[in-house]
């Protein structure tokens, strides 16, 4: 049975000869720090978690606005944060105003690819999609309008939210002309 618990995780066996209050009592504090240094690891991963995810969105703008000129520092701030870099076509989707969790979501679940979202403002985001395995780009403009009318018709006011469309591109370094 102990083999089997320590399998399962278990940190620890008393044995019932061994059994005194102080031991019990020793074990118990160190249960108790191993719980509390793993929500202190678990609330770390989560500020990591969103520093990188500002971090993605400041890339973002930053590739979407030409503030990084060059390819190879697009391609070394990308990798240094984890940045996917995608492969084949990619577009944009902007969206102004109202866009709610329920609009995204729905794109989300419906495409196999999910979309790098970078939030400009409040008012404004930006999907960035790709197409991996699409060779034609009329199939991904068609792809885009389809997710447009998703975005659409999953918002809860679609009167206020505006969807823009761009060009095709094929590479990191064409984020600026689109």
């Amino acid at each position: 049975f102990v083999k089997e618990a320590l399998k399962l995780g278990a940190e620890d066996y008393l044995l019932k000869h061994d059994l005194e209050p102080e031991t019990l009592q020793q074990l118990l504090s160190q249960m108790k720090t191993k719980i509390e240094d793993g929500l202190h690891q678990k609330r770390q991963a989560a500020i990591r978690n969103e520093n990188l995810q500002e971090m993605w969105h400041l890339l973002g703008r930053k590739l979407l606005l030409g503030d990084i000129k060059t390819i190879e520092e697009m391609q070394d701030q990308a990798t240094a944060i984890r940045f996917p870099i995608p492969k084949g076509p990619i577009a944009i989707l902007l969206l102004e105003g109202e866009c709610n969790a329920n609009s995204t979501h729905a794109l989300q679940s419906q495409r196999g690819e999910a979309p790098i979202f970078v939030k400009i403002t409040d008012q404004r985001t930006v999907l960035m999609m790709h197409f991996p395995e699409e060779h034609s780009e009329a199939q991904c403009k068609d792809e885009l309008m389809h997710q447009a009318a998703v975005l659409m018709e999953n918002s809860s006011e679609p009167s206020t939210l505006t969807v823009s469309i761009s060009s095709i591109g094929h590479d990191l370094k064409d984020w600026t002309l689109l």
